[in-house]
């Protein structure tokens, strides 16, 4: 995830090694989010190309996770900057379970070069590594053997405590929403994902609204966010749909198109009616990573990843707002 802070790190460790630096991001995004990293970025690389840039590389700067398990797995010296966007936690488990935590860096004023120019003890890591793999190799053999019990178990008891616990959180959110419903029905000043829904659902009438996916739905795409979106009068619920291109169009409140893509095909909508001409395209990340809703010979969606939506008021024939909610992470990132 490139910002001008981790060039700053990268150059750091560039110019400290006296090395060349190859450095690749996430797979096909637009030339802004890659701006960040300025002349460092060498283009896209494929799988097998990063893991052999990983396995021949003297020094390894990482802020992934799975970067991360590699350096381990390839015995590299390692940086680890923490992405507390893709989940700080699993990186400080893994370091402490196996005595790396001097190997994470959580932002450029932890930059020690005595601290990172130690040499990883890979000997006493792969100590651990032993045990642990030797542990879950007895509780799995332990599981599978195990005979069958009939009674609840932990999980099951779990489970229904989780679905009682949603209830509850449905409700509150349902009352909260009530209490703040008069505060603004302005679409655009809602950045929760929720609220927007819900305000969406009360402002339909006389508005074309065009729902696109680009990259994926989204593993964060959860129960309340379903529930906004049926609330729009939608059938599919995309919740668990990660991976699939989708559309929906309303016309004055009504649903007029809705499709789901097949595994990794793209959805194209074209349409006429009245004065209005809509075109919108679906594609998620292996096949053409795009978002189109046009209006009227205008495409007017942010065409980032998650849901895009766009709100266009028929009467005057105006932008009434675009935003895209990222789904993909959990605090569905808002743009516009």
């Amino acid at each position: 995830d490139p910002t001008e802070e981790k060039a700053d790190i990268l150059r750091h460790f560039k110019d400290q090694l006296g090395a060349d630096a190859e450095v690749y991001s996430e797979y096909r995004r637009d030339d802004a989010y890659y701006a960040p990293l300025g002349d460092l970025y060498k283009g896209p690389l494929k799988t097998e190309e990063r893991l052999q840039s990983i396995a021949n590389c003297d020094f390894f700067v990482t802020d992934s996770f799975h970067g991360m398990c590699f350096a381990i797995l390839m015995k590299k010296p390692f940086v680890a900057i923490v992405n507390k966007r893709r989940g700080a936690s699993r990186f400080y488990s893994i370091a402490k379970m196996l005595h790396l935590e001097d190997r994470l860096l959580n932002d450029i004023s932890e930059l020690n070069d005595e601290r990172f120019n130690k040499p990883v003890d890979y000997d006493m890591v792969y100590k651990t590594l032993g045990k642990e793999k030797m542990r879950c190799m007895k509780w799995l053999k332990n599981a599978l053997t195990a005979p069958k019990v009939a009674a609840m178990t932990e999980y099951d008891i779990m489970r229904n405590l989780l679905a009682e616990q949603e209830k509850k959180i449905n409700s509150l959110k349902d009352l909260i929403l009530n209490m703040t419903a008069n505060i603004s029905d302005d679409l655009t000043e809602k950045k929760d994902i929720i609220d927007y829904l819900d305000t969406l659902a009360n402002n339909t009438a006389g508005n074309i609204i065009v729902i696109s996916v680009k990259d994926t739905p989204g593993l964060a795409l959860n129960s309340f966010v379903a529930s906004g979106l049926k609330a729009l009068g939608l059938k599919t619920n995309l919740e668990g749909k990660h991976g699939h291109s989708y559309i929906a169009v309303l016309n004055g409140g009504k649903v007029i198109f809705e499709q789901l893509g097949e595994d990794s095909n793209p959805v194209v909508y074209d349409a006429k009616f009245g004065k209005f001409t809509v075109h919108s395209e679906s594609r998620i990340y292996t096949n053409g990573n795009l978002s189109v809703i046009n209006i009227n010979g205008k495409d007017y969606s942010v065409n980032s990843r998650g849901l895009n939506i766009v709100v266009y008021k028929k009467s005057d024939q105006t932008l009434v707002d675009s935003v895209c909610f990222d789904t993909h992470v959990s605090d569905f990132t808002c743009l516009r």
